[in-house]
């Protein structure tokens, strides 16, 4: 089974996103896991919504074929 992942947000309140290839759909917000709202985001704190979806759809990294995002970069 396949998975595509959404990415969401920019300095706070990430977000992620899948679909799998089945239709199913699942959505997460980072603060839901964390318990801070609104707080700035720390490195890689949108792994913790993946990690969570993963799990919940029974499905490991090697089957998610597409990543996207609306991440603002803050490298310039």
């Amino acid at each position: 089974m396949s998975a595509y992942v959404g990415l969401g947000g920019s300095l706070h309140d990430f977000a992620a996103c899948m679909l799998r290839s089945d239709g199913s759909f699942y959505t997460c917000e980072v603060e839901r896991l964390t318990r801070r709202r609104y707080a700035i985001a720390q490195p890689d704190e949108h792994r913790l919504a993946v990690d969570y979806l993963l799990n919940l759809a029974a499905l490991r990294n090697t089957d998610v074929s597409f990543v996207g995002d609306d991440m603002i970069s803050t490298t310039f």
